[in-house]
């Protein structure tokens, strides 16, 4: 199966030391895109990539919703209070970034701005 690469109350990995809830990366894991031969680069033993990536997490130009930080925290303000309300933001990350930009370039308002609301899965 597959989960969605964001984050929300119940979706994050354990960056402040609160423990992970339901987080789709593994401990020191390799990750490789859906080609199965480019490897997007290596978790570390918090669940989460260090910058820079090997690759890009996409092989063309595109952006999608993550609501995760580029410290890898995660707040309702920056993903529509838990995908739950057309308030506040959403952060967007870089199809083609290998920098913190591939899971956090910029934010759009929740309501109907910005791209159309795609997102990165992974095989879990």
């Amino acid at each position: 199966g597959y989960k969605a690469l964001v984050g929300g109350a119940s979706r994050h990995p354990d960056i402040a030391g609160s423990g992970s809830v339901d987080w789709v990366l593994a401990a020191n894991a390799e990750y490789r895109r859906n080609d199965g031969v480019t490897v997007i680069g290596t978790t570390n033993a918090s669940a989460v990539f260090a910058y820079p990536l090997t690759n890009s997490l996409g092989a063309s130009a595109g952006k999608y919703y993550t609501g995760i930080s580029a410290n890898w925290s995660v707040s309702n303000a920056t993903n529509c209070q838990d995908w739950s309300s057309m308030a506040d933001d959403r952060i967007y990350g870089n199809a083609l970034a290998i920098t913190s930009d591939a899971i956090s370039e910029g934010m759009h308002d929740c309501g109907t701005s910005g791209p159309s609301a795609y997102v990165v899965c992974v095989e879990q």
